[in-house]
């Protein structure tokens, strides 16, 4: 089996507009409504800890 590296930066963002590349849409939302989304299973952990750590 292959294995495949997830990166997350955090980043601030200062000011222009936003153009989604690889996806159709880019939505913010606070952490608590993370749960109100699907994610793929690579992703839940990731977006696990995010939730622990901005809560």
């Amino acid at each position: 089996m292959e294995e495949i590296k997830l990166l997350a930066y955090k980043a601030q963002w200062i000011d222009g507009e936003y153009k989604p590349t690889a996806h159709s849409q880019i939505k913010w939302v606070k952490p608590y409504e993370l749960e109100n989304y699907d994610f793929a299973p690579a992703d839940i952990p990731f977006v696990k800890k995010l939730k622990e750590e901005l809560q």
